[in-house]
């Protein structure tokens, strides 16, 4: 965190997350959260952009945005690009035959 605080941390290596209740999600900063996958660690820094109904884009909040552009295939490759399996995974559009 002291490396993302000082400006140390490049911007787009900051990881940038939305939280819907109980899920928190990228927005951006994903190569350093592949990274630490891979390096097992337990805690990562990130920056909270938006929660619940505060927007993440024009027009979208944080629990719209996680249900429709979220795809199950990306938590998929997650998982297999970084060797690990969610424990849950939210439900998004692309699974219930909303988009």
């Amino acid at each position: 965190m002291a490396a993302i605080e000082s400006g140390a941390a490049p911007a787009w290596e900051q990881p940038v997350v939305g939280y819907s209740s109980p899920e928190v999600f990228a927005l951006r900063g994903h190569d350093a959260l592949s990274r630490a996958l891979i390096a097992e660690q337990v805690l990562v820094p990130a920056l909270l952009e938006s929660e619940g109904g505060e927007e993440v884009t024009a027009g979208i909040t944080a629990d719209e945005f996680l249900f429709t552009e979220a795809q199950r295939k990306w938590m998929y490759d997650w998982e297999n690009i970084d060797g690990f399996r969610f424990p849950l995974y939210p439900d998004t559009a692309d699974q219930v035959g909303r988009k």
